[in-house]
C-alpha cells in the first residue's frame, strides 16, 4: 500500500523541530511547527495563545515597501488556538500584511481542518506556556490497482485524483463517472462510479500521523497526547533528555526519552520516531532512540 502522507522531519534530531508532510500525487503539503513566508496563494498558520502577536512581530520586522507591486495574491490566514475557542486574522501581502478584516472567533473542539479526505486535530499542551500537538488523519485510504486500470484499457493520470475525490465526497455510487485520458484528455470512457471502484480500487483504513514537541511531563499532558495520538500509524515525539536527567527535563518542561516511549506505548502507535534531542547528547543519538524504543515496547506490551 502506498501511503498518502509521506512525513519527514525538516531538520536533524538535534536541530529545530518541524515536520513536513507532502501529499502523494498532490501539489500541496502540511507543515507542523514551521513558519514559512515564500508561497503564493494562501498560507494557513495555527499556533497557541500569543501566536497572533508573535506572527505580527515577525511581519513588523520587514519594510514591505515593494509588495504593493506584486501581481500574485499571497495571504496569511493565521489562527490562534485556545482551549475553548480559536481566533483567526487575515493578512494580505499587497496590503503590507496589515490585518485585512475583523477577527473571526469560533469555538474550538479539537478540530483545526476538515476536508472530505482528511482532518487535522490539535491539543493545547503545557510547556510552561501553551504549545500545540497535532494529528493529521486520513478518512480512508484508496489503493489503486494499476494492473486493473490497464486491464480496462485506461492510463494512469490526473483522472484518478478526480475519481478519489468522488469517493471521498460520497458521490452516489450509481452515478456516471467520466474518465479522460491520453494526450490532453483526448480519450473518454464512461463508467458507473461504484462499479469502477470495485474494479480498480481497494479501500483500507486511513493513515494517521501525530506530532508532539515542547511538552512537560504531567498527567494532563500525557492524557491529552495519548488521546490525540491513539492508534496512530506514526508518532513523531520529542525525547529531549535521557531518563537519568529527568530533573533537568522537569525544569525545562520537556519529555525524557523514557517518558516519550511510555506515552507512545500507551497510545498504541504503530511506529514512533523520537527527536528534538538536547545538544548535550551530541554523539548519543542511538542511546536516546534505544531508551525511547525500550520504554515503548515495555508499555505497549502491557496494553
Amino acid at each position: 500500500m502506498r501511503p498518502s502522507f509521506l512525513p519527514r522531519l525538516v531538520n536533524g534530531p538535534f536541530d529545530d523541530p518541524g515536520l513536513f508532510i507532502p501529499f502523494l500525487l498532490e501539489k500541496r503539503a502540511i507543515i507542523f511547527d514551521f513558519l514559512f513566508l515564500g508561497r503564493e496563494q494562501h498560507l494557513y498558520l495555527y499556533g497557541p495563545g500569543g501566536f497572533l502577536k508573535n506572527v505580527e512581530g515577525k511581519l513588523a520586522g520587514y519594510s514591505w515597501n515593494l509588495v504593493k507591486n506584486y501581481s500574485n495574491l499571497f495571504a496569511l490566514n493565521v489562527t490562534e488556538v485556545h482551549p475553548g475557542h480559536m481566533t483567526t486574522r487575515n493578512y494580505i501581502c499587497q496590503n503590507r500584511f496589515m490585518p485585512a478584516q475583523e477577527d473571526i472567533r469560533q469555538p474550538f473542539d479539537g478540530l483545526l481542518l476538515k476536508e472530505p479526505a482528511l482532518s487535522v486535530s490539535a491539543e493545547v499542551l503545557d510547556h510552561s506556556i501553551p504549545c500545540l500537538g497535532f494529528t493529521i488523519e486520513e478518512r480512508f485510504h484508496i489503493n489503486i490497482m494499476k494492473e486493473h486500470v490497464a486491464g480496462l484499457g485506461l492510463e494512469i493520470g490526473p483522472w484518478l485524483n478526480e475519481f478519489k475525490q468522488a469517493l471521498y465526497n460520497n458521490i452516489d455510487p450509481d452515478s456516471e463517472f467520466e474518465v479522460k485520458y491520453g494526450r490532453q484528455g483526448s480519450y473518454k470512457k464512461r463508467f458507473i462510479l461504484g462499479d469502477l471502484a470495485k474494479r480498480i480500487a481497494l479501500i483500507t483504513p486511513g493513515q494517521k500521523v501525530s506530532y508532539i514537541v515542547d511538552a512537560a511531563y504531567s498527567k494532563s499532558n500525557e492524557a491529552k497526547i495519548i488521546e490525540l495520538a491513539k492508534n496512530a500509524d506514526h508518532l513523531f515525539i520529542e525525547a529531549a533528555f535521557l531518563e537519568r536527567d529527568r530533573d533537568i527535563a522537569e525544569k525545562k518542561c520537556h519529555l525524557t526519552a523514557w517518558q516519550a516511549g511510555r506515552i507512545a506505548g500507551k497510545a498504541g502507535v504503530k511506529q514512533v520516531t523520537p527527536f528534538h534531542f538536547s545538544p548535550r547528547y551530541k554523539g548519543l543519538k542511538p542511546l536516546l532512540e534505544k531508551e525511547t524504543l525500550d520504554s515503548y515496547h515495555r508499555h505497549i506490551s502491557c496494553g
